[in-house]
């Protein structure tokens, strides 16, 4: 079942992650198909997609974990179904690993993990797919959105929730610290 994003009702980063954990996992069925129409019945509509919700779709990885994305508009409607998507992930570069037409197989032993090309943005193609990778260096909860606003605002969207152990994470220097957090001249 497709799941819409909806951005989290509070504040995420304030939360424990056990109550970030409860915010993720909610889901509100929003739109049941109607099958008696032909436009929404199979091969018209996938048969996966019986129902709509939506929720605050999220993956959540710990500092350090390598994380690799597989993304399509091909599937489930097939060839010339979708039009351009350009894929932006919030505090992290990532690497393209590959990308492919619709009837290119996916090959594992082809990925390019020597020497890929860092981007910003990712175009993800009408009829295509790539493969995307990141090092989750960034302590945090990151948006991996499409940037045509319409699909981001009609939820093709995620978030990713960087945590776990976060000693390892890079701390603000001493020395850097210009507040010495109590008021003056107030």
């Amino acid at each position: 079942t497709p799941t819409a994003f909806l951005f989290p009702d509070q504040p995420t980063l304030s939360l424990p992650a056990s109550e970030r954990e409860s915010i993720y996992t909610r889901r509100h069925v929003w739109r049941e198909s109607n099958t008696s129409n032909v436009k929404e019945a199979y091969p018209n509509y996938p048969k996966e997609w019986s129902k709509i919700q939506s929720g605050c779709q999220t993956i959540s990885v710990d500092y350090g974990d390598v994380v690799r994305i597989f993304m399509n508009a091909t599937i489930p409607f097939g060839a010339g179904a979708a039009m351009p998507h350009p894929m932006h992930l919030h505090g992290h570069k990532v690497a393209v690993l590959a990308m492919g037409k619709w009837d290119e197989p996916y090959d594992e032993s082809k990925l390019n993990t020597k020497n890929p090309i860092y981007k910003d943005v990712v175009p993800l193609y009408s009829d295509s797919w790539f493969v995307i990778q990141f090092v989750a260096a960034n302590p945090g909860v990151w948006m991996f959105h499409c940037h045509v606003n319409i699909h981001v605002n009609s939820g093709m969207g995620m978030a990713i929730d960087v945590g776990g152990d976060l000693s390892a994470a890079r701390r603000t220097p001493e020395w850097a610290n210009m507040c010495s957090g109590e008021p003056t001249g107030i």
